[in-house]
């Protein structure tokens, strides 16, 4: 087996891509889950908790203790919705959609730096062939969890 393998780069570019966004929005008193709980409560408006976990296939715990910063810092408020009280949809404040253009230069700036030299193709190349990656990994471990099958991830674009 050679020195380089896929999972390898894949744990790495992970892990470090997360240090990278971390840092750089920890003025904004947020970490990098946080910053993809924004990214698609911007896009998708109102989710519950248990749909926002989905999206981001987050555990609840996560998801929870993720929200509970965000709320505390003022950038998701939950709101009743429906007859049912017990029912509460999430939702960006004003002051989260303030930094949301900030976010996404830094967002930008980090994906910049994975595909710096990168030809337009290859860049494309590239969001196919790891758009792939996780759709197979997907399948697999819904099919082993007995979660059913997922539907196609979309690129949302996050904030």
């Amino acid at each position: 087996m050679s020195e380089q393998w896929l999972g390898k780069d894949i744990a790495i570019i992970s892990k470090y891509w997360g240090n990278k966004i971390s840092r750089e929005v920890a003025c904004f008193k947020i970490n990098k889950i946080q910053v993809e709980i924004l990214g698609v409560l911007f896009y998708f408006k109102g989710l519950s908790q248990n749909e926002l976990g989905e999206k981001l296939f987050l555990d609840k715990a996560t998801v929870t203790k993720s929200l509970k910063g965000l709320i505390q810092e003022g950038y998701v408020e939950k709101k009743r919705w429906g007859k049912d009280r017990r029912v509460k949809r999430l939702y960006p404040t004003p002051k989260a959609r303030e930094i949301g253009r900030e976010l996404k230069k830094i967002l930008r700036s980090a994906e910049s730096t994975l595909t710096r030299g990168f030809s337009p193709e290859e860049e494309q190349q590239a969001l196919e062939l790891m758009g792939k990656m996780t759709q197979n990994i997907l399948e697999e471990v819904c099919a082993e969890e007995n979660w059913g099958r997922p539907g196609k991830r979309n690129r949302t674009g996050l904030v």
